[in-house]
């Protein structure tokens, strides 16, 4: 709960007393920016930068749920694993309404089981063939439904709850399943990336929608045409760029979450 919202509360007096004065309305409900049961709110000022805040609504429920679901993860593991999937299949046969919180979940649910069953050894003790057939099929219904089901913007998985969450758990499995592996064999160079990234990650989650955003307006200011390999090049280059400055200048909070020694560069 510290490592979610101490980085959320920072933002919220970031950017909350700007959406503020460009209009957004003074109500209850900007004590979402607290606790973000449901998502908090943004106007257009900050839409484009702050869209991303649907997720600590969900990461919060995850929290809060995860208790309960590992203990009975611990108890069945393999239907407790399958049940965000079957919630998903039949959410979308049914074309039932229910409210975003568990449209989420039945969406995103998998990945964080998936985070489950590494934790409890479950990835370690099933044989890599057995690891990446399943995974595999996941992926392969996944991509299939995707390219047999366009949606409004083509091939956009994000348009396509079904393909979104088997491809999301299948690439948690393959993930979480093979890292560790690949960690051990490279250290330190690799898991030192990883403790700087893991130390930072909300941090890096928070701010890369604003310095996507940032470099957009910079682009328009000075008559950059979209597009191409070069303009793809440059956009990642400058987030990149910006992430960093946003992990120097904010990231130490996460450090206090974590109830460590505050620091510029993790480790």
């Amino acid at each position: 709960m510290r490592r979610l919202l101490l980085p959320v509360w920072l933002v919220g007096l970031l950017v909350v007393p700007g959406m503020l004065l460009a209009g957004l309305k003074l109500d209850w409900s900007l004590l979402l920016w607290v606790l973000p049961l449901r998502s908090p709110p943004v106007n257009d000022w900050g839409n484009h930068t702050l869209g991303i805040v649907w997720y600590l609504r969900e990461y919060l429920w995850f929290i809060i749920l995860s208790p309960l679901a590992l203990a009975a993860f611990r108890r069945w593991p393999v239907p407790v694993l399958l049940a965000p999937v079957a919630l998903l299949v039949t959410l979308y046969a049914t074309k039932f309404v229910v409210p975003t919180e568990i449209a989420d979940f039945s969406i995103y649910g998998g990945c964080w089981l998936v985070g489950f069953a590494q934790h409890e050894g479950l990835l370690r003790r099933i044989s890599r063939t057995t690891l990446f057939t399943v995974a595999g099929s996941l992926a392969a219904v996944g991509l299939g439904w995707l390219f047999t089901h366009p949606g409004p913007r083509g091939f956009d998985i994000n348009d396509n709850a079904l393909s979104n969450g088997l491809w999301s758990m299948a690439f948690a499995m393959i993930a979480m399943g093979v890292t560790p592996t690949i960690t051990a064999l490279a250290r330190p160079r690799i898991s030192r990336v990883l403790t700087v990234i893991n130390s930072r990650a909300m941090t890096i989650y928070l701010w890369h929608s604003t310095a996507i955003g940032l470099t957009y307006l910079a682009a328009r200011h000075l008559g950059v045409t979209f597009g191409g390999y070069l303009w793809l090049v440059t956009l990642v280059a400058n987030v990149a760029l910006l992430l960093v400055v946003a992990i120097v200048a904010f990231g130490w909070v996460e450090d206090v979450a974590a109830r460590r020694r505050p620091v510029l560069v993790p480790g």
